[in-house]
């Protein structure tokens, strides 16, 4: 789901909503005419309720846009390169390892998942996950790869995109590696 988009709607429908609303409330014929129904009625009641209105119509407003999940701040990189074509590295992660996104979302890395080398940037190494699809979360959701240096989680590789983002906060990663060749298809 699109946020943005449908935060703007909603917030378009409120605010529709409030012109047609205030300005029926503040045209004369409607004014009459609920004097004449209600005589109780004032015309500073009404002016309280368009107020109250144009509060309310904010206040979603405001809310809608709060709810707006941030986008992942990325930066451009190249392609993952092999540094060694005969071998391919895997590793499996020991412990559980919770990391952040650079938009705040928290995703679990769980301990024993397999991840297989898929080459090198300049941030560190690239791990594809071998079991399923590893994603994070912004704006969208977004499939990533780990980048690992010097033994710590230093952000992601999202192989659609084609960009690198940085972990919220860099943390250690316990893992054992292991090699294989690789299949010649």
């Amino acid at each position: 789901m699109n946020y943005p988009i449908v935060a703007f709607s909603l917030t378009s429908c409120v605010s529709v909503f409030y012109v047609v609303y205030s300005r029926s409330l503040a045209s004369p014929e409607f004014t009459c005419r609920i004097m004449q129904n209600n005589p109780r009625i004032s015309v500073k009641r009404m002016k309280t309720s368009a107020a109250t209105a144009k509060l309310i119509c904010c206040s979603l407003t405001a809310i809608f846009l709060a709810s707006c999940a941030p986008n992942i701040k990325t930066q451009a990189t190249s392609l993952p390169r092999h540094m060694d074509e005969c071998k391919e590295k895997s590793i499996q992660v020991m412990e559980d390892a919770e990391v952040s996104s650079s938009a705040g979302y928290e995703r679990l890395i769980k301990a024993g998942s397999l991840w297989e080398y898929v080459g090198s940037i300049s941030k560190g190494h690239v791990y594809k996950s071998a079991n399923s699809i590893f994603t994070i979360e912004g704006s969208n959701v977004h499939e990533a790869y780990l980048v690992i240096q010097d033994g710590r989680l230093t952000g992601f590789y999202l192989p659609v995109e084609r960009v690198f983002s940085e972990a919220k906060q860099q943390i250690p990663l316990h893992y054992i590696t292991t090699h294989k060749q690789r299949s010649k298809l």
